[in-house]
């Protein structure tokens, strides 16, 4: 697992008004005290990259994913009615919550890593 997840990350798409009132009201962008990695999936490329993670999908209750973007990029698209995508390049960590439905989309070579947190 990643050793420095408890910090803050790189918030996907904050010039995006959405995000920046997510940013100032939602601890979901960070990883809660207290949480552990409990496992670590990675690194994939564009052709390992599990076809679950390009589909519609959602985290179990008190589980945390940490995206990692070792190189390329890709895109993160939330399945919500407002469908707000954002690219995530390399050097990129974000923190995913759970229960919120959502997908990637590749859009070219990339190399990547989820590590899961949990409470």
């Amino acid at each position: 697992c990643y050793p420095d997840m408890s910090r803050a990350v790189r918030l996907c798409g904050r010039d995006h008004p959405r995000h920046r009132i997510l940013m100032k009201a939602s601890p979901h962008f960070r990883l809660p005290s207290g949480t552990n990695c409990y496992r670590h999936l990675g690194p994939f490329n564009e052709v390992s990259i599990p076809r679950g993670l390009l589909a519609e999908h959602r985290l179990k209750p008190d589980v945390w994913a940490v995206l990692a973007v070792e190189a390329g990029a890709i895109m993160f698209v939330w399945d919500d009615k407002e469908r707000d995508r954002c690219k995530l390049v390399a050097g990129d960590e974000f923190v995913v919550p759970p229960r919120e439905q959502h997908h990637l989309e590749l859009v070219g070579p990339v190399r990547l890593s989820i590590a899961f947190h949990r409470v």
